[in-house]
This record gives structure tokens, C-alpha cells and sequence, in this order.
């Protein structure tokens, strides 16, 4: 009970009164809507038409946007629902996605609300992020024309072990799901072992943010960026570095021995490089002004660019501790430093050795930082064997098509070719 009454306190401090109410009714209304799911289940026919988004914190991200590009372009009569927790951090993060997404027939529904209940029921794909998303709904779903996706938040790298639910309750039924994609064999038996769960729970078909990654790269798709944001990036010939850190570390760059302020702006300077910042979310307040007002130093937050994929290829270089965004900078090429983080490695853990799977410099003092920042941009780095040695190991440099996988496994969505 304090620790719901922590969380809400928190919330309310983080997000204010709007978001912290959405959140009640959500909390309200679930166990009701699930009663009226499986109602309405009852009653009405799952259209292969239509399919429903759950929507990682309210938010369109790359895996979301890619999919409703994909989805919506390989059958033109596709009716697609955005499900949500809030309806406000939707409109506040997900507007700089709302040309691409207005060429689709695409609706916003609130998971609090009858018309969730009806979209859920009436759709014939449903893809979630977290493995509580739904859960009693696919429970008590006896619909068999539905394929429940579970999509993992890219390559996960942190030890973070997701618990079966199902088996705390056995007495109830298994939450379904029905396809649970991954990239590789690597990644699909350390999941597997992590989440004690059966190899043959999961499917070899990659991530829907590394198909709009590969659009990105090879200029079959404009990054999805306001017009302010691309005129920044676009405008500046100068050398391009993301700095991107987990959350809650607490080696930051500020934090490195030896870090000046003062000389890392006469630096950047110096060496014609720009410096943008991309903290977590829920980080992102804490960002000093002092830091972000500098010539060379710009904040690349969430009103820079809704999901970091974007930015992506006009950076040079990204700097970061074990955040699986370097993951999705290996395809470009490109140099990786890396600031370790003991206490969060040993706290948290993560998957592959850190040798061996995170390639590229590993800096523990600010002169290290810049002495190698410096080589990155003018000659390049060293680790190029080693970075094509991660996207092999993890199918990176393979373009799966994510909507194989979908054709493959469920017969609910027929494409135009079916038609």
C-alpha cells in the first residue's frame, strides 16, 4: 500500500493531476473491461481488417510507427486502433508522427474506455509491449481468429528478468501469446533463460524498429522529425555526437574524473563537434541549463525527436553506457564509446560479456572522453571488426521484413495479393 501511495506521489510530481487521474480510472476500469471483453467476444466477430497497438507509454515508437506503416501499406483496407493509458502524453509526444500517421486510417483509444473493449474485440491482430499489457483479457480471449504479438523493446541488453505470471496463478488460464519474436539464436536463448520459458515460445523474425531503421539508412523513408529539428541537423556540417546514457546511471559524463565544463565547450569548439543529449524520459528534467545552453551542446530530448531511431543517422558518433540504443546505431557503422557503469552492472546485470558485445572504447576519465573523441572525428576508430562481429552475432545487417512473420504464423491478415 505505500508503495502504490509512492508510485501515485511520484507520478503526480512527474506528470501532474491530468496524468495521475488517467491513471485511477485506468486502474478502475480494468477488471470491468475485462468482464465486458469477453461480453463482447461473445458477440462479435474478430475483423481481419482491423488490428490494435498497444502503445509503449502512450507514445508512438519506432516498432509502432514501422507497424503501422507495414501494416496499413500491405493492405489497403486496414483499420488500425492505438490503444492508450493517456490520451494527454499521446498528444504531447506523439505529434511530430501525426503526418505520417493521418495518411492511415488510425484511431486513438483510450484503454479506460468502452471503446477499447469493443476495438480489442473486434481486432484480429493485437500487439503489446509488456507482458502485463492485457493480461486478463488474453486469459479469458477463447477467440481463435486473434493472434496475440508480444513485441521485446529491441535488443535488450540489461539482465532484466521478466516474470511468469501464469505461473503464480496456475489454477487460471495462460495469458496467450501467440508470436514472441526475437532477432537471433543468441538473443532467443539468453531470453530463454532468463525468462524460464521454453525455446519454442519464441520466433526467429527480428523488430519492426530495425525495418524503419533500415528505411532510414538507405533513404527509402524521411526521418520522421519536425521541421525545427531537421533544420538543426541539417543545417550544421559539423561532427555529430549523441550522448544517450541508462537510466539512472550514475556515471554521467559530468560525473567522469577530471570532467570541466569549461574545457569540454572549449573542445567541442575547438574540433567543430556538436554535442546532443538524449536522456531517459523520465530523466529528462534533470538536465541542468547550464549544460544544454552552450554553443555546441543542444538537447535532443523527446520534443527534438519522439523516438531516438530518427536522429540516429545524422549522428557521427554516440556515446553511451550499456543502453541497448547502440544496438540500434551498430547498422550505420559508426563509432561507440562507452562510459562503464560498475554499480549498474552489478546492480542490474546485463546479458553478454561487455568485452566481447559492446564494441568500441571504453572511457573512465574525462581526458579519455575527449582524447578519443577527438580521433573519432578526425580519423575514425578502430573497432569496425568488432561492431560487424555484434550485428552478425545478432542478425542486425539482415533485413527480416517483419510482416513475414506475421504472414507466416497467423492466416488473420490477408495482404493485397491475398485479396
Amino acid at each position: 500500500m505505500i508503495n502504490l501511495f509512492k508510485r501515485m506521489h511520484d507520478l503526480y510530481a512527474t506528470q501532474g493531476p491530468d496524468i495521475l487521474l488517467e491513471k485511477i480510472l485506468g486502474n478502475i476500469f480494468y477488471y470491468p473491461s475485462v468482464i465486458l471483453f469477453v461480453f463482447f467476444n461473445e458477440i462479435r466477430e474478430a475483423d481481419e481488417n482491423t488490428i490494435l497497438l498497444r502503445l509503449r507509454q502512450s507514445t508512438v515508437d519506432a516498432d509502432r510507427l514501422s507497424l503501422i506503416k507495414s501494416f496499413s501499406e500491405e493492405n489497403d483496407d486496414i483499420k488500425i486502433y492505438l490503444a492508450v493509458w493517456s490520451k494527454t502524453i499521446y498528444e504531447e509526444n506523439s505529434s511530430v508522427y501525426q503526418d505520417i500517421i493521418d495518411n492511415y486510417d488510425v484511431e486513438i483509444v483510450s484503454v479506460h474506455s468502452l471503446r477499447f473493449v469493443i476495438a480489442l474485440a473486434e481486432s484480429s491482430i493485437v500487439n503489446f509491449c509488456h507482458e502485463t499489457d492485457f493480461l486478463w483479457h488474453r486469459r479469458f480471449d477463447s477467440c481463435k481468429e486473434r493472434t496475440y504479438l508480444r513485441t521485446y523493446h529491441g535488443i535488450v541488453v540489461k539482465r532484466n528478468v521478466t516474470k511468469k505470471l501464469h505461473n503464480q496463478l496456475p489454477i487460471l488460464p495462460r495469458p496467450r501469446v501467440d508470436l514472441r519474436p526475437v532477432s537471433s539464436d543468441l538473443e532467443l536463448y539468453a531470453r530463454a533463460a532468463l525468462e524460464k520459458r521454453d525455446v519454442k515460445e519464441f520466433d526467429k523474425g527480428g523488430y519492426p524498429r530495425f525495418d524503419r531503421i533500415y528505411e532510414l539508412k538507405q533513404g527509402i523513408s524521411e526521418p520522421a522529425l519536425s521541421k525545427k529539428s531537421r533544420k538543426v541537423l541539417e543545417s550544421s556540417s559539423k561532427f555529430k555526437v549523441l550522448y544517450a546514457p541508462t537510466q539512472g546511471t550514475k556515471k554521467k559524463i559530468h560525473s567522469l574524473p577530471g570532467f570541466d565544463l569549461e574545457q569540454l565547450e572549449e573542445f567541442l569548439v575547438k574540433n567543430d563537434i556538436e554535442l546532443y543529449i538524449r536522456m531517459h524520459t523520465n530523466e529528462e528534467k534533470n538536465i541542468s541549463d547550464k549544460l544544454i545552453e552552450k554553443e555546441n551542446i543542444r538537447h535532443a530530448g523527446r520534443s527534438f525527436s519522439a523516438a531516438s531511431i530518427e536522429i540516429l543517422p545524422y549522428m557521427d558518433t554516440l556515446i553511451t553506457d550499456y543502453s541497448s540504443i547502440y544496438m540500434e546505431y551498430l547498422p550505420f557503422d559508426k563509432p561507440l564509446i562507452f562510459i562503464p557503469d560498475e554499480y549498474l552492472i552489478n546492480k542490474i546485470g546485463i546479458r553478454y560479456n561487455y568485452d566481447r558485445y559492446y564494441p568500441g572504447k571504453k572511457v573512465t576519465s574525462f581526458d579519455q572522453l575527449i582524447t578519443h573523441l577527438e580521433t573519432c572525428s578526425k580519423n575514425g576508430d578502430s573497432y569496425s571488426d568488432e561492431r560487424n562481429f555484434v550485428r552478425k552475432s545478432f542478425n542486425i545487417d539482415d533485413y527480416f521484413d517483419f510482416m513475414d512473420l506475421i504472414q507466416s504464423s497467423s492466416s488473420n491478415f490477408p495482404s493485397n495479393s491475398e485479396r
